[in-house]
């Protein structure tokens, strides 16, 4: 399972959502079909046909990390 990152801030923007991660002072803008990705990764039984190269982008950058909310 996947969180965002204590150093990760999420903002609504009117077509998707921007990523901030403030360690790297780094923005990712995650269209509608990113989001719904991204939420995906997030839940307790991450959707198995998320992109590879788009969650490796998001450990790799910092946005996410390893972890749950429990």
């Amino acid at each position: 399972m996947f969180v965002l990152s204590p150093q990760t801030v999420l903002r609504a923007e009117p077509q998707g959502a921007l990523l901030f991660q403030r360690e790297r002072a780094e923005t990712a803008f995650l269209d509608m079909e990113g989001l719904e990705a991204l939420y995906a990764l997030c839940s307790p039984t991450p959707a198995r046909e998320t992109p590879l190269d788009f969650l490796s982008y998001l450990l790799a950058r910092g946005f996410l990390v390893r972890g749950s909310t429990l």
